[in-house]
């Protein structure tokens, strides 16, 4: 294996992306990012439902399963 890549924006950010695999087919990467960027840290009260709402939501700070085609990615793009 070599060296980690940064494989662009549409897959690196400032949130914890890990658990990288790619297709049997070659065509897709998937990928698990852990979003804690989206959690409210400013200490604002919240009701138990808003609570509630907010981690039945997909932008809930655990982490979530992404696809994208390797074609589709910066350091593929023109190969």
């Amino acid at each position: 294996m070599g060296s980690p890549q940064n494989l662009g924006n549409k897959v690196n950010t400032t949130d914890c992306e890990y658990c990288p695999s790619i297709s049997c087919d070659m065509e897709y990467l998937y990928f698990s990012r852990f979003g804690g960027s989206s959690i409210d840290y400013t200490g604002s009260k919240k009701s138990l439902m808003q609570l509630n709402n907010k981690f039945k939501s997909i932008e809930n700070g655990l982490g979530n399963i992404y696809r994208i085609k390797l074609k589709n990615l910066e350091v593929f793009e023109g190969k």
